[in-house]
């Protein structure tokens, strides 16, 4: 649902803020749009692996992510690897 962010430019921060829900499904989370479909989250709602993989190839120095939606916690618990990485 992502597109891959173009972030191999010069970007030292980088601030991520999204309000709305959040859901946690079979150990995955989603942050879900307004339309969002619980029997197709696939496909209308966006996971942490779309996350990750659309922030994956960002290098700067900063990466902040700002979550006002239930179960935000359930996150930062089952963070994809590359927000795993960033303090490594």
């Amino acid at each position: 649902m992502l597109l891959k962010l173009n972030l191999l430019i010069l970007i030292e921060c980088l601030i991520f803020y999204f309000a709305g829900h959040g859901i946690v499904i079979d150990e995955m989370f989603y942050l879900c749009l307004s339309d969002t479909s619980l029997s197709d989250l696939t496909e209308t709602a966006v996971s942490s692996i779309e996350l990750d993989e659309s922030f994956s190839c960002f290098a700067g120095r900063g990466l902040l992510f700002i979550m006002d939606c239930c179960q935000s916690a359930s996150f930062a618990e089952l963070a994809p690897s590359f927000f795993r990485r960033l303090g490594s």
